[in-house]
C-alpha cells in the first residue's frame, strides 16, 4: 500500500522530462529547475550543497530536489557512473526550454522562478539504500535513453512516460519518510538468490518459493507488495537487463545471449526483448555503434 495519501487539493501528475547515463568529468554549480534522482551504480559520488556535502556509494539512491544550489562532485581517478532521471511531480510550462542544458540554472544565467518544478508533495529521505540494485537498475533500463524534446510519437511517449511511473512508484515506497518499513526476509532471501543465481531456470525458482515456509499465494502477494512485480516477472526483467548488458558490452552472438540468459530461442528472445525495449536486439546494437 502507498505510505502518504495524495492530497487532492495539491496537483499530483509526475512527468518524466529526461533519463541519462551519466559519468561527471567537470562538476560545477547549479540549480535544477526539475527535480532529480541519482542512482549511483559504480564508485563514489559527493553532493556539495550550501549546507555541506554528502558522500555517497554504489547502490545509492539520491533525491535532489528543484530550486537547490548543489553539485555533484567525483573522484577524477574513479568516475561515478550513475544513472540520473529528471522529472516533475505536476507539468511546468517551459515554452523556452528545447534542450537539456536549460533545465539547470549555472551561475550567471538569468534565472526564471516560475520555471521551477514546485516542491515534492511528500517529506522525502534525502537518499535511499538500493539494496537490490540490478532491480534498480531493470526498472530504469527501459527508459534511460528519454528525452522530451525528442519525442514524435505520443506511443513511444506514453510508453517512456508509463516506465518511469512504475519506477516512481516503487522509489516513493521506499523514499517517503514513514514511521515504520519492514522487510519479509523470507521474499528477500529469494530476491537474493534470483539475483545470484540469474541462470537458473524457471522451475529453479518455483523450488526456491517452496522452500521459503509459506504458501505460494501468500509469497506472491508479500512478494508484489516489497517489490512491485510478481518473481517471474522480476527474474524477467533481471534477465533481460543482463541480456541488454551483453549486447552492449560483450562480442557475443545474439544467438548466445539468447542461450546464455535461458531464453527457448532466439526469436523468442527478439521478441520479447523488442515488447520490453521498443527496438529490437540488432537494432539496439547498431545504435550503440552510432
Amino acid at each position: 500500500m502507498f505510505p502518504i495519501r495524495i492530497d487532492r487539493q495539491e496537483p499530483f501528475a509526475p512527468y518524466l522530462l529526461f533519463a541519462r547515463q551519466s559519468i561527471i568529468q567537470s562538476p560545477s554549480w547549479r540549480i535544477g529547475y526539475t527535480h532529480a534522482i541519482h542512482l549511483i551504480e559504480e564508485h563514489r559520488l559527493t553532493l556539495h550543497t550550501k549546507e555541506g556535502r554528502t558522500d555517497y556509494m554504489q547502490g545509492d539512491m539520491l533525491f535532489v530536489p528543484s530550486g537547490k544550489w548543489h553539485k555533484l562532485g567525483v573522484n577524477p581517478d574513479r568516475p561515478a557512473q550513475f544513472k540520473s532521471l529528471y522529472f516533475d511531480f505536476c507539468y511546468v510550462p517551459r515554452p523556452d526550454f528545447n534542450t537539456r542544458r536549460k533545465y539547470f540554472h549555472m551561475e550567471g544565467d538569468t534565472f526564471y522562478e516560475s520555471y521551477v518544478s514546485p516542491a515534492e508533495p511528500y517529506a522525502m529521505q534525502p537518499s535511499i539504500e538500493a539494496r537490490h540494485l540490478a532491480q534498480w537498475q531493470a526498472l530504469i533500463s527501459p527508459f534511460i535513453d528519454f528525452d522530451i524534446h525528442d519525442v514524435i510519437d505520443g506511443g513511444e511517449l506514453l510508453k517512456n512516460q508509463a516506465y518511469f511511473l512504475l519506477f516512481l512508484r516503487q522509489y516513493l515506497q521506499l523514499a517517503v519518510k514513514k514511521k515504520h518499513k519492514v522487510e519479509d526476509l523470507r521474499i528477500t532471501r529469494v530476491i537474493e538468490r534470483i539475483e545470484q543465481e540469474i541462470g537458473a531456470e524457471a522451475h529453479h525458482l518455483e523450488e526456491w518459493i517452496s522452500h521459503a515456509g509459506i504458501s505460494h499465494r501468500h509469497f506472491y502477494n508479500q512478494f508484489k507488495k516489497q517489490t512491485g512485480t510478481t518473481p517471474i516477472q522480476y527474474w524477467n526483467q533481471l534477465r533481460m537487463q543482463r541480456a541488454k548488458a551483453d549486447l552492449k558490452h560483450t562480442t557475443l552472438s545474439i544467438s548466445d545471449i539468447a542461450i546464455k540468459h535461458h531464453y527457448s530461442s532466439i526469436h523468442y528472445f527478439s521478441k520479447q526483448f523488442s515488447r520490453m525495449n521498443g527496438i529490437t536486439p540488432s537494432d539496439y546494437r547498431k545504435a550503440l555503434k552510432l
